[in-house]
């Protein structure tokens, strides 16, 4: 392996730093989310701001992670797939807030259990990406 090749592997991994931690702060918020909704089942009514908080502080994390990816693909450092998918999430948790807000229950707790599972699936795939590139 050449100098510069060890130079391009390494640079990949970098390019993808960025994306991956925030991706991982906002998939430990998503977990946050069912264990609040959990202990104002209970009872627990002093979960309900934890919850609502945490809720929007996603949103921003998200919007922080839309920007980030889209700026990193302008500048052709990581796929449009990673800017695409971060937009996506964050409409979806724009969503998620108007109907949890709206009390729309039917709606907010299955599209939260989705959040979940594509911010994994998210995480899984830059964690792969990056190793390949």
């Amino acid at each position: 392996m050449t100098d510069v090749s060890a130079r391009a592997r390494g640079a990949s991994g970098e390019r993808f730093r960025l994306i991956r931690w925030l991706v991982a702060i906002n998939l430990s918020m998503v977990a946050l989310q069912p264990v609040s909704a959990g202990l104002l089942m209970s009872g627990f009514a002093r979960a309900l701001p934890l919850h609502a908080v945490v809720g929007l502080a996603l949103q921003l994390a998200l919007l922080v992670q839309v920007g980030a990816s889209v700026v990193l693909w302008w500048r052709r450092r990581v796929p449009s797939w990673v800017a695409g998918v971060s937009v996506g999430l964050f409409v979806v948790v724009v969503l998620q807030n108007v109907f949890g807000h709206n009390r729309l229950y039917w709606l907010h707790v299955p599209i939260g259990v989705a959040l979940v599972a594509a911010l994994s699936r998210q995480k899984s795939r830059l964690d792969a990406w990056s190793r390949t590139t």
